[in-house]
C-alpha cells in the first residue's frame, strides 16, 4: 500500500518505503523522544489511536529540545487534528491516498482557525 506525505502547506509526495518500525508512539516517554533525537534526523509518531493527546506533547517536546529536523505524524489521526498537530511542531503526515484531498482541504481550511487573539485584542467581554 503505498502511503503520501502531505506536508503543513498540504504539497504531495508518494512514499514507497514506510516502515513502523522506528517510529514512536505515545506510549513512548520524554526521554525515549530525546533518545531518538540524537539518533533520527527525521522523527516519525504513529498514533493509534486518535483520542490519545500523548503524541502532541512528545512532538512539542521534540521541538522544545530544540529538533530542528522534519517530524511526520502516521497512523489513526483524525483528519481534523491535523492543524493542532502543525501547531505543535509536526511538519507532515503520512495518509493513505483516500484521505488526501480531506487532509489538504483541511490543512487550508483550518490554517486561519481560533487561536485566542483578535486583529484588534479587544476583550471578548466588557
Amino acid at each position: 500500500m503505498d502511503l503520501i506525505k502531505v506536508y503543513a502547506d498540504a504539497r504531495t509526495q508518494t512514499v514507497d518505503d514506510y516502515n513502523s518500525e522506528h517510529a514512536l508512539t505515545a506510549d513512548n516517554t520524554l526521554e525515549d523522544t530525546t533518545a531518538a533525537i540524537g539518533e533520527q534526523s527525521v522523527l516519525v509518531f504513529h498514533v493509534s489511536n486518535f483520542a490519545d493527546g500523548r503524541v502532541f506533547s512528545l512532538i512539542r517536546h521534540a521541538r522544545h529540545q530544540s529538533f530542528a529536523g522534519e517530524v511526520i505524524v502516521a497512523g489513526d489521526f483524525a483528519l481534523d487534528q491535523a492543524n493542532y498537530f502543525v501547531k505543535s511542531g509536526a511538519t507532515a503526515f503520512l495518509v493513505t491516498q483516500d484521505k488526501v484531498a480531506t487532509l489538504c482541504k483541511t490543512l487550508q481550511d483550518l490554517a486561519t482557525g481560533y487561536d485566542g487573539e483578535s486583529v484588534s485584542r479587544l476583550p471578548l467581554f466588557s
